[in-house]
């Protein structure tokens, strides 16, 4: 933590602030969630394919509020969990919440709601959604207070189905542009619009 704007940081001394006694779990994300004044916390579970969601009012004790998955595409770790409410363009400021996961070298997307506790998914057997159908776009996360307001989307340019093979000079992968998210109402589904 830092008293003094970030310039000089101390380290608190109740870490872990969440140990569930795993070897494996990681990519915590977190986000102020102001109807319930709850800061919320994404982890994700990646051999269960499943994300946890825990609520905090202090940011140093953790409350399990519930979990989501397995659900859409399987087939890998699932990793680097983002929640964010996403306007749905066209319709005079109407939002849907979407969940962003990552598993090996793409990435994944659910739309649906979230009421402080819970992500309910939409259509929970609706078509895999990928933000991205190349091979080199992965473990986006959102930046939710750009000062416009837009949520702004920044993946990794690499795949871990060949990133310890490429040469380090003159750099190692690198970040996308950025991407302003919003989204669709295609017939009956919403859909990702970068």
């Amino acid at each position: 933590f830092s008293n003094d704007g970030g310039t000089s940081w101390k380290k608190y001394s109740g870490n872990p602030v969440l140990d569930l006694h795993k070897t494996d779990f990681r990519d915590p994300n977190v986000f102020w969630y102001g109807p319930t004044k709850n800061w919320i916390m994404a982890v994700s579970q990646p051999n269960e394919h499943q994300i946890s969601f825990y609520g905090s009012k202090n940011l140093k004790d953790w409350k399990h509020l519930s979990n989501f998955g397995p659900a859409g595409d399987t087939s890998a770790v699932w990793e680097c969990p983002d929640l964010m409410p996403l306007p749905v363009l066209g319709t005079n400021g109407k939002t849907k919440w979407v969940l962003y996961t990552s598993q090996n070298s793409t990435m994944q997307y659910f739309v649906g709601e979230f009421d402080g506790k819970t992500f309910l998914p939409d259509n929970p057997n609706a078509p895999i959604r990928k933000q991205d159908y190349g091979l080199d776009y992965y473990a986006a996360v959102a930046y939710h207070q750009t000062a416009n307001k837009d949520l702004v989307s920044i993946g990794w340019v690499n795949s871990w189905n060949y990133a310890n093979a490429i040469p380090t000079k003159p750099w190692k992968g690198a970040m996308s542009i950025p991407r302003k998210l919003s989204l669709k109402k295609m017939g009956d589904e919403y859909q990702l619009v970068q």
